[in-house]
């Protein structure tokens, strides 16, 4: 079940995500502030969820560690009663995934047990080796959160500047340009292509 969830929390990261960077660049395209809104808005949205799963594997991992190895506990016991057929299955694909064989003090005291453990030279206690599994993971999944984090915070630092860019966009592209509407009366005899220093109050005094 831990699992699934798991699998739902990062699709809903990455389907978040690819609207948000859809939203951006149709913002940026139609230079509309509404879209550029929106995509802050989602940004923000999805910080909140970020920040959420840091904080779930930080305070959680020994709830994970404790409900995965609840499982094999149980599949374990149930082998050695002999009450599942299925649970045989299950605890030697667990045994294939993890390479180790039984627990510690524990080994599995059935006939057939060499059915269950194939490599018996190299044996190790299963609940180690899937606590080390589990604390890799969940090491490399705080990772990808905290660098999805960062570009997070990237995204509503760069869309909350567009939004206030896009409106001056025509301001900029006529940047280095002089016009000069209703702003000074030229002088009789001057033209349009009169240089502008010849405008200037102190010139027309001398």
């Amino acid at each position: 079940m831990t699992v699934k969830k798991l699998i739902l929390y990062g699709s809903s990261i990455c389907a978040l995500l690819l609207l948000i960077v859809v939203v951006s660049a149709a913002s940026v395209q139609r230079e509309s502030q509404t879209l550029m809104a929106t995509a802050f808005i989602g940004f923000g949205f999805l910080f909140c969820i970020l920040m959420t799963g840091i904080t779930w594997t930080q305070e959680c991992k020994n709830q994970v560690e404790a409900s995965f190895l609840d499982v094999y506990d149980d599949i374990y016991e149930q082998v050695l009663r002999r009450s599942s057929e299925e649970a045989k299955k299950q605890l030697v694909e667990t045994h294939d995934i993890f390479q180790c064989c039984g627990k510690t003090g524990g080994h599995l005291n059935i006939p057939d047990a060499h059915n269950f453990c194939k490599s018996r030279e190299e044996e190790q206690d299963c609940v180690s080796i899937i606590s080390k599994a589990l604390h890799i993971h969940l090491h490399w999944i705080r990772m990808l959160l905290l660098l999805s984090l960062g570009f997070t915070v990237y995204g509503m630092v760069l869309t909350s500047f567009l939004y206030f860019s896009l409106p001056r966009g025509n301001v900029w592209g006529r940047r280095g340009e002089y016009r000069l509407n209703n702003a000074l009366i030229c002088p009789p005899g001057t033209t349009q292509d009169t240089p502008l220093s010849q405008l200037l109050p102190y010139h027309s005094a001398q």
